[in-house]
């Protein structure tokens, strides 16, 4: 599993969940976010996140 997001829909989705309090814990992507889910982060500002796939469909 993969996903992008960026620019506006990041942070319309940030404002999103804070508005209603908190990520969901059961997401594995809000997990990651938090800092408490298992990541390899590449990258990481105040608009974007990115991380290796854990599955990836080849190597490298």
């Amino acid at each position: 599993m993969s996903g992008c997001a960026s620019g506006s829909n990041v942070e319309h989705q940030r404002q999103r969940d804070s508005d209603q309090g908190s990520l969901p814990s059961d997401c594995v992507f809000c997990q990651i976010i938090r800092g408490e889910g298992p990541a390899l982060k590449l990258y990481e500002d105040d608009m974007c996140l990115c991380i290796l796939d854990v599955n990836p469909l080849s190597h490298g």
